[in-house]
């Protein structure tokens, strides 16, 4: 596992989880208090809980040409899961597909939800604005 949304095959394949986006690394929440990028790594490392991960691409990350895609671990979800327990957003842009998994987390205040974050393509253009 790299973060809560990449994982890595073999010493330089990366795959990106297709439809959401976890917490990055660096990334704070509760005004720098919490930091929810090693939790979201770690819960998608319990999900995966050392069973052969499936992947079946569905686009190209533009920037590095890394492979997105639908990932489970046995015949689990592991996007499903991750935005259900709150340890990532959907990505409405992409694809509507884990919309109700977000809504039942926010519901349940579960992960990020229970804690005042922003979504992390929001905090990386805070980060961005900050450098110019």
């Amino acid at each position: 596992m790299i973060d809560g949304d990449t994982v890595k095959f073999g010493p330089h394949q990366l795959v990106r989880l297709f439809g959401i986006d976890a917490p990055e690394k660096g990334q704070t929440c509760d005004d720098g208090q919490w930091y929810p990028g090693p939790l979201a790594k770690k819960a998608l490392e319990d999900f995966i809980a050392g069973r052969p991960v499936n992947c079946k691409q569905v686009d190209q990350e533009a920037r590095s040409s890394s492979p997105v895609a639908q990932c489970y671990a046995g015949q689990d979800d592991l996007q499903a899961l991750m935005v259900s327990a709150g340890w990532a957003w959907s990505i409405s842009r992409s694809s509507e597909r884990y919309a109700p998994e977000e809504r039942e987390a926010i519901g349940k205040k579960a992960g990020v939800h229970g804690h005042r974050c922003v979504p992390p393509w929001e905090w990386r253009a805070q980060q961005r604005a900050r450098i110019q």
